[in-house]
């Protein structure tokens, strides 16, 4: 009789072993480490994912800052140093000055309606949601940043933006004074935001002034009073000065006077030259 005890494999079954050797697979495959089949990864993305996986960061890009990056190369190129820089400043601070407003409306999940400021860091505030940074922002962009940054916090936000840039109007127009205008409303409707012209307007001597300094010549606002260009377009700024130009008017006492002053002061020298 055989009195050896029976010796029971502790070893896996084949079945078995094949399910163990695939579950760390499953595991990885399931923490997401593992992914999808070689051929399945190379199918290019449809739809919606497409869009989100061909649109760059700056998907803010405007065709604006396309142009303005365009034309800050050719004025370095030309060795225009101080016009490049300028385009420059514009790019990295973009259109909203502190005292610009934004004319905002929210629609969807969250229902908003104001003119917001622009405060200190060229920031607005919506409702109870952090600040937004409109720094860097041109005015073409801003619905979509908005929409961007809104989107964090609200869900699916359809949004609605329009700037409003504080500009001055002076001279020959019926109600001189500061406006707040929207940045595609045309120079010449600018102009009549503030009454319109006078009875001794000019308008071919009309220029734009920033900083007391000739901005926009004569020749410049003819022209874009003539194509009909927006504020937008002749890259008025807040703070900038449209002087509605003046008719002189020639006064014939004045100029007898002037007369009189001019030829009395001949005389004199002539007699004191005499002596």
């Amino acid at each position: 009789m055989n009195t050896q005890p029976t010796i029971r494999s502790t070893s896996p079954s084949a079945p078995r072993r094949a399910r163990l050797a695939a579950l760390p697979l499953f595991l990885l495959a399931s923490a997401g480490v593992v992914g999808a089949p070689a051929a399945a990864a190379q199918q290019p993305p449809t739809g919606a994912a497409r869009t989100a996986a061909t649109r760059p960061d700056s998907a803010l890009r405007s065709a604006l800052r396309v142009e303005l990056e365009t034309r800050a190369a050719s004025l370095e190129a030309a060795g225009k140093r101080e016009e490049a820089a300028e385009v420059r400043r514009r790019l990295a601070e973009g259109d909203f000055p502190v005292g610009d407003r934004v004319v905002l409306e929210i629609t969807g999940s969250l229902t908003f309606r104001d003119t917001l400021p622009v405060r200190a860091g060229q920031v607005i505030t919506v409702g109870t949601l952090p600040d937004i940074s409109l720094r860097g922002v041109l005015r073409p962009e801003l619905t979509a940043h908005l929409t961007r940054e809104i989107g964090r916090y609200v869900r699916d936000p359809v949004v609605h933006a329009q700037s409003l840039v504080r500009v001055a109007v002076s001279g020959a127009v019926t109600r001189p004074g500061f406006y707040a205008m929207p940045a595609d409303i045309l120079l010449g409707d600018a102009i009549m935001r503030a009454g319109g012209p006078t009875g001794d307007t000019e308008m071919k001597r009309t220029v734009v002034k920033r900083g007391g300094n000739e901005a926009l010549s004569r020749s410049a606002v003819q022209r874009a009073l003539r194509e009909g260009s927006t504020l937008e377009q002749i890259g008025l700024r807040a703070g900038d000065e449209i002087v509605v130009g003046k008719r002189r008017n020639f006064s014939w006492t004045n100029a007898v006077l002037v007369t009189s002053s001019v030829v009395g002061a001949v005389f004199g020298l002539v007699a004191l030259l005499d002596r």
